[in-house]
Formats: C-alpha cells, structure tokens, sequence
C-alpha cells in the first residue's frame, strides 16, 4: 500500500470516529435514521448546499447500508463507502 493510500485511509478512520462521536447519541455503534439524518443536515449546512430532502435521506441510508437492510449504518459501512468513492480496494 503506498503511503497516499495509507494517508487517506487514515483520514476516513478519523472522519468515521468523530462522526460517531458527534452523531451516535445512543452510542449503540449505528447510525439509526435520525441521527443519519442530523449528520447529512450538518453536511449540507456546512457545505452550503440545499436542504437534504426526507427522500434523499432514505436513499442515502440504503446506499449506505449495503447488503445489510437494516436501515441503520455502521461504522464500516460508512468506511466502505468512503473507500468505495475514492477507489480504494481492501
């Protein structure tokens, strides 16, 4: 593994650790839907973009998830995805 890789690897560790620290109000180990919902409210504020639809959100769960079906997301979930967009196979 080069060391970009181990650099963004790093990165999506330390962003998933404090998403889940901020947004985990339960500290079950899941995103459940509302709290899913709270982090992707604050991602579009924070970015300036339009309000995240109720729709958007459902959607967004379901890609998150995976396989899983369990309308909730886990921390590798969330890895995986942040792998998945930038490429990185395990």
């Amino acid at each position: 593994m080069d060391s970009e890789t181990e650099v963004i690897l790093q990165a999506i560790n330390d962003t998933a650790e404090d998403i889940w620290k901020e947004f985990d109000e339960d500290e079950s180990g899941y995103l459940e839907r509302e709290e899913f919902r709270k982090f992707c409210l604050k991602m579009s504020d924070a970015l300036n973009l339009k309000k995240i639809t109720e729709e958007v959100i459902d959607e967004m769960i379901i890609k998150f998830e995976g396989e899983s079906g369990d309308k909730k997301i886990s921390k590798d979930e969330m890895k995986q995805y942040l792998k998945d967009l930038y490429g990185i196979k395990d």
